[in-house]
Parts: structure tokens; C-alpha cells; sequence
């Protein structure tokens, strides 16, 4: 019962109140019966997935005595905090150095054009912790939430080849139906089919959600403030305890070296974001109505406040050129206001419009070029909803631009 009380301390936010749990159920604290250890999971099953193992980063760990932990998720889950604390736990005389690199609102296809300057600004990563489930939820493609999540592994591994990687995934409120309907979440689906081709561990927090609801464990009200299951902070750190437990409940072999991780010679998909990267503002040529402008409070959610230049436009017509090379171009933007849309025109093609009233930090304009050269002409269009006399036009800015 102390698990009980203690998980709904963790849950008392947004769930109903547990009810009782009758002698004969399945509890799902590890006690003994006869003197046989109990089930810790309502059947008898956990929620990860162990593939390659994380050897390397325990050989670092372990033995170097140092290690540099980064985490590239949605916002600040799983906890770092309480990971690190872990790690610590069981690496006592081991130097840490973590790299945060959550950003709230963004998804894998974000995260793979945020990982070079974010993740490996502190230099090659031991264990990278990838959670993009909850907001790739926005994401309605099977093929953009396979770019976006090949994207980060693919290049994590050619950054580190011995870089070990795991991915979490979280869920929304809608997830957790899918899953007691008997199906898997399309992102979690599509993100599976990376984790196993390059051996990624993986865990499954929502579908853990899900089972251990239906088991009776506590009584879910079936929906959270937007969507958001905030009480899986309840289960994350004790499944991450159980998977590195298994993963490393032998002693280190004596012989044991670090030895590079599996990299298909091919990526499952030839324009994964792989190759993803941003691109400084000063690399366009601005016509009227752009100016660069220093933004002494850019908050970048794992940087704090500090000056960023960026790009501004509030008149419709403002004209950009920018030369890349690549796949694909978009930019990434500092506010969502959703009245914004431009035109764009890439290669002296003809103009198409998007809207960004999706809300997303990267826009992504086009994902299907083929490699080399290209140019991409960019202008602010009229407002898609007519603004109020008095209200203050809104402006584009533009952060960064995404090329691949």
C-alpha cells in the first residue's frame, strides 16, 4: 500500500482517488508470497526494450570515471534531475557533465535540426535521452515523424559512433485510449521502427499508463489539462531504474571496450533529417521591410535569457533571398502568431503560401528537393484574419534557418 499512497501523491493533480485494491488483485509492489517475489507490473511484463544495450556509456562511466549525459525532449521529461540523481547513485565517483536541450513545443522533426548546436555544444555525447512522443502528436505524417526521429538517431550515431541513445515514450490523454483499444499510437509505432533498426533501447511510458489504469491501480478521469498526462512523472524514473537494472545486472567484463554502435550503411528514409542544421540569420539578403534586431531576452528553454539576433518583418510584402544547400529549408521562429502566413518560392518556381497558424516553432517549406544548390525567396503575406484598428500589426521572427 505504500506504493499505492505514493503514486497517487504523484497523481492526486488530475487523477480520481485510487480505490482498494482486493486481496486477490495483482499488487503491483514487488512483495513475496510463499517467498516468491510478487510481479511489479500488472502482467507480468515491463516496458522497455533493451536491444543493443547500453554498454558503452557504462564503460564510461564505470571505468573513465566521466560522462556527459544530454537530454532532447519536449520539455523538461523524463526529469533530468532525478535521472542524473540515479546515475549518481549508482556511478558515485563518476564526473557528470549534463546538457539540457529541451524546447517546449517541438517535436523530432525540431530536434533533428536543433541537435548539432544544442546537444553537442558541449562536445560528443555518452548517452543521449530522447523524448519528442507528446508533441510529434501534432504531427499527423508517419513519414515526417520517421525524418524527424531517424533524423536525431542517425546523426547522434555519426556525431559519436559510440554514442549510446534512449528513447522514451510519453503520451497525451488520446494515446492512453488508443492503447486500451488495443492499438499503437502511430508516433510510437514509427519511432519503434528507428529504435529498431539502429538497436536503440526504448521505453514505453503511455502504454505503462494505460496497463497499470486498467489494472486497477488507481482510477483515471480520462482527460488531463491539454491533453497533458502529467502524472506520468510517477512512472518514468522507476522504469528507467528497472531497464538500466537489467541492463547492467552483471559486472563489467574485464575485456570489455567501447565498440561503435549500429548505423545502417542505408537510413530508412534517403531525407530523414539527418543532415539538419540551422542557419544564422546574417546568411540571407534582406530586402525592404526585413531588419535585424538584437533580442536582449531570447529564451531558448535549456539556454537561459540572452541576446539573439533575429530576423523581423511586419509588413506584408518584406522580401528575403537566402542560398542553401540541401533537401529541405524552412526557419524557426521566436513567436507563433497565428494571423502570420508567407510565400515562398524556392529556384525561381512559382509562389506557394503557408500558413503558420499550426504553431509550431520550425516551418519547415520544402522537403523534397533534391540534393545541391537551391535559393529560396521568402516574403511575409497579408494577415489571414483582419486585425483589429487598434491592433499592432504582427511581425515575423525569424531565429534561425532550418536546412537539411
Amino acid at each position: 500500500m505504500k506504493h499505492v499512497t505514493c503514486l497517487l501523491t504523484c497523481l492526486s493533480l488530475m487523477i480520481l482517488p485510487s480505490k482498494m485494491i482486493a486481496a486477490d488483485d495483482k499488487p503491483a509492489t514487488p512483495s513475496t508470497t510463499n517467498g516468491a517475489p510478487a510481479k511489479i507490473t500488472p502482467y507480468g511484463y515491463d516496458y522497455f526494450k533493451l536491444r543493443d544495450g547500453l554498454d558503452n556509456c557504462r564503460i564510461k562511466f564505470e571505468r573513465e570515471k566521466k560522462g556527459r549525459v544530454a537530454f532532447l525532449s519536449t520539455h523538461d521529461r523524463p526529469d533530468p534531475d532525478n535521472f542524473m540523481k540515479g546515475l549518481k547513485k549508482r556511478f558515485p565517483q563518476t564526473e557528470f557533465d549534463t546538457v539540457i536541450a529541451w524546447k517546449v513545443s517541438t517535436g523530432s522533426t525540431d530536434h533533428a535540426f536543433r541537435f548539432p548546436r544544442y546537444v553537442l555544444r558541449n562536445g560528443p555525447v555518452d548517452l543521449l535521452v530522447i523524448e519528442t512522443v507528446f508533441n510529434d502528436s501534432s504531427v499527423q505524417k508517419a513519414q515526417e515523424i520517421l525524418r524527424g526521429t531517424e533524423g536525431v538517431v542517425r546523426q547522434a550515431r555519426i556525431s559519436n559512433p559510440n554514442m549510446d541513445i534512449m528513447i522514451v515514450y510519453w503520451a497525451r490523454d488520446n494515446h492512453v485510449r488508443e492503447i486500451n483499444a488495443g492499438k499503437v499510437p502511430m508516433i510510437t509505432e514509427w519511432q519503434e521502427k528507428v529504435a529498431d533498426a539502429y538497436g536503440v533501447p526504448s521505453i514505453d511510458i503511455g502504454k505503462e499508463f494505460a496497463e497499470r489504469n486498467r489494472a486497477g491501480e488507481f482510477t483515471w478521469g480520462g482527460t488531463f489539462t491539454n491533453g497533458f498526462l502529467g502524472p506520468l512523472f510517477g512512472f518514468t524514473q522507476p522504469t528507467i531504474d528497472r531497464m538500466l537494472n537489467a541492463a547492467w545486472q552483471k559486472p563489467l567484463p574485464e575485456p570489455a571496450s567501447l565498440k561503435a554502435c549500429k548505423l545502417p550503411e542505408k537510413p530508412l528514409d534517403e531525407k530523414s533529417y539527418f543532415h539538419g542544421r540551422l542557419l544564422d540569420v546574417k546568411q540571407a539578403t534582406l530586402g525592404e521591410g526585413w531588419n535585424i534586431v538584437k533580442n536582449p531576452a531570447y529564451e531558448e528553454g535549456c539556454f537561459k535569457p540572452h541576446e539573439q539576433e533575429i530576423l523581423v518583418a511586419d509588413k506584408p510584402g518584406s522580401t528575403l533571398r537566402l542560398k542553401f544547400d540541401g533537401t529541405a529549408i524552412g526557419f524557426y521562429v521566436e513567436m507563433r502568431d497565428r494571423n502570420l502566413s508567407v510565400e515562398f518560392s524556392i529556384d525561381g518556381g512559382a509562389f506557394a503560401k503557408q500558413s503558420l497558424s499550426g504553431g509550431a516553432w520550425g516551418n519547415l517549406l520544402s522537403t523534397e528537393l533534391a540534393p545541391g544548390p537551391h535559393e529560396l525567396v521568402l516574403r511575409l503575406a497579408e494577415a489571414t484574419k483582419p486585425a483589429k484598428p487598434d491592433a499592432k500589426v504582427p511581425a515575423l521572427r525569424i531565429v534561425y534557418f532550418m536546412a537539411n
